[in-house]
């Protein structure tokens, strides 16, 4: 039994898992729905599995956490596996961050 999930089902559904809940920023969990949207588009089906999926990606506020955690390069990284990059938004004054934040399959 498949259920097709919108961007906002996924979050609403990441939200219950209370000890979880939190492993993703509100634009992370965006961009990692996006992210396996388009892969399902490519005829790979993705069971919805919050918990494989906090195991199986890691998000970095920026570089320096990214590299802090890999001590690799970005390209080196992106060789090694999953990089999805994205913005995270200032909602105090509705503008996006001067960095890009990241999220990356573990490896």
């Amino acid at each position: 039994m498949i259920m097709t999930l919108t961007e906002h089902d996924f979050i609403n559904l990441t939200n219950e898992f209370s000890q979880h809940k939190d492993n993703f920023s509100y634009e992370g969990k965006k961009a990692l729905f996006n992210y396996l949207e388009e892969l399902e588009e490519e005829d790979f089906q993705i069971e919805f599995d919050y918990i494989s999926l906090c195991c199986d990606y890691s998000e970095y506020d920026n570089l320096d956490d990214l590299f802090e955690a890999y001590d690799l390069s970005l390209l080196m990284i992106k060789n090694k596996t999953e990089v999805i990059e994205f913005y995270k938004y200032d909602l105090d004054n509705f503008k996006t961050n001067d960095y890009k934040s990241y999220i990356i399959r573990n490896f």
